[in-house]
């Protein structure tokens, strides 16, 4: 019958007749590639054929476009055919194209089908991490569990991209709470940020889950986002009821973003201004931005200085007379006690 249908085409036989011809063929030839068994098993496909042993042979070497990849691998799916290496072909196809339409579903036939490349795998990270970090888009929960695991695992390889720490912190600022181990794994990206004077908004969301390292817990990040890479900026501001300006660079943190830490008591508020610079440093005419940030207590660093002195503060404005005795006495035991063990010799 194969014979015949080399020297006389397969266009005219009834689907029952030709599936069972590409199901002989296809285990006679041991999932060989072949292009007439192919394209006999395409026809088959795009007429609604839905053989497990078709779609098999076609997920094991068809390519074409996205829509017909992905149309393959669902109906594959569906009948619990094996997809064999369909899954990564069209995944790394869709990150090629920037393709998002049910990119996570191919994902979550990919990443539990084979053993994924480590390649594949970052960059799909990469692309959910940074539409997530830079344009809040959704990061499904179950892919957040896989980015999450494969971030935790990579840390210490020191190999996960910024943007990947970043989204994984961000999405930790967002939950009603932290487990012991999510703390953990936050508190080792906030080290390498921190090391990297990384500064960033979502902190302040983070310390409402944790506490977060002292050399933080006492600002307030002003972040802003640009238009464009690699912009110059500055950043001009006083205190409120204060007549003295001062200014200086606003730093790049990642991409568009761009950041400040200021130190500011509750109760205080700043007022600024960001400029563009140009090529001679000279801060131009137009207001990009303009606002006040204002001080707050925040949790984190519990029983530094900061906090401390930023609790008077709190507590004279709200009248608590007992509350600010207690903490002026436990910040006196504090320096004395600090005068005590770090006395020069």
């Amino acid at each position: 019958a194969y014979d015949n249908v080399t020297e006389y085409g397969y266009r005219h036989l009834p689907a029952s007749s030709l599936t069972e011809l590409c199901r002989h063929m296809a285990l006679a030839k041991n999932f060989e590639k072949e292009d007439l068994l192919m394209a006999m098993c395409e026809q088959l496909f795009r007429e609604g054929v839905t053989d497990s042993t078709v779609l098999e042979y076609l997920c094991e070497y068809f390519s074409g476009g996205n829509g017909d990849m992905k149309k393959l691998l669902f109906t594959a799916e569906s009948v619990h055919a094996q997809t064999y290496g369909l899954p990564e072909r069209l995944l790394a196809q869709m990150l090629f194209a920037r393709t998002e339409s049910r990119l996570d579903d191919v994902f979550e036939i990919w990443i539990t089908g084979r053993r994924p490349s480590e390649m594949l795998l970052s960059a799909y990270f990469v692309r959910k991490s940074h539409g997530y970090f830079m344009n809040n888009l959704p990061i499904p929960e179950s892919v957040f569990a896989n980015l999450e695991a494969w971030t935790k695992e990579g840390l210490a390889k020191e190999s996960v991209p910024l943007v990947c720490q970043l989204a994984v912190a961000k999405t930790y600022s967002a939950k009603a709470q932290l487990s012991n181990a999510q703390q953990d794994t936050c508190r080792e990206i906030m080290d390498i940020l921190l090391r990297r004077s990384l500064l960033f908004s979502f902190y302040y969301d983070l310390a409402e889950r944790m506490e977060l390292p002292v050399n933080v817990s006492d600002k307030v990040i002003l972040e802003y986002r640009g238009k464009q890479k690699k912009q110059q900026l500055a950043i001009r501001y006083r205190l409120s009821g204060t007549d003295r300006w001062q200014s200086s660079e606003l730093k790049p943190m990642y991409q568009e973003i761009y950041a400040k830490a200021f130190i500011l008591f509750t109760g205080e508020t700043l007022e600024y201004e960001i400029c563009q610079v140009d090529d001679a440093g000279v801060m131009g005419p137009e207001v990009l931005e303009k606002g006040t940030l204002s001080g707050s207590r925040v949790k984190g660093g519990s029983g530094n200085r900061f906090q401390y002195l930023n609790s008077f503060t709190a507590e004279a404005a709200a009248a608590d007379e007992e509350k600010l005795k207690e903490r002026v006495l436990a910040y006196g035991e504090l320096d004395g006690l600090a005068a005590r063990l770090f006395y020069p010799l």
